[in-house]
């Protein structure tokens, strides 16, 4: 399974909002973790997840992990 995932050009704030994004540990924090920011940090949070899925998808694609793919 897909371990290290890498997204390069990011700005520190986007590292450490990446970093945050990833430590929470269910659906509900990240909810209460979102609600409590701005709109426009709510959006850069939007994309930054949106990021880490699509190179994580293509991360597992390259390395042949794609069991959905039959």
């Amino acid at each position: 399974m897909t371990k290290d995932i890498t997204i390069n050009g990011l700005t520190q704030n986007q590292v450490d909002m990446l970093d945050k994004l990833w430590s929470l540990g269910n659906c509900e924090a990240l909810y209460e973790y979102t609600t409590s920011l701005s709109k426009a940090q709510r959006q850069q949070a939007a994309t930054l997840m949106e990021l880490m899925r699509l190179e994580y998808l293509d991360t597992a694609i390259d390395n042949g992990e794609t069991p959905w793919i039959q």
